[in-house]
């Protein structure tokens, strides 16, 4: 699977906001976009899906993005951050 950043972009711009107190640094940033690549990879890979599939269905959601790859995503990044 191919992860881009075109389609994910909007995504992390939203969890940014969500945990906006954490992002001081351009580090923490970073960090939490390859958290997220994590957590979207894996959620593709648990679910079968493509990474076409993947996108259809997170921009086809009510939030614009899939919550369960965003909170796996956080939950991964507070886990580097202790």
């Amino acid at each position: 699977i191919t992860v881009t950043w075109t389609c994910q972009n909007a995504h992390l711009s939203i969890i940014i906001k969500e945990i906006g107190e954490k992002m001081s640094t351009l580090h923490h940033e970073s960090l939490l976009e390859t958290c997220y690549d994590e957590a979207w990879i894996d959620y593709a890979i648990a679910n079968n899906l493509t990474q076409d599939q993947l996108t259809a269905i997170d921009q086809n959601s009510e939030l614009g993005y899939l919550p369960e790859i965003a909170e796996e995503a956080e939950r991964r990044f507070e886990a580097l951050c202790q």
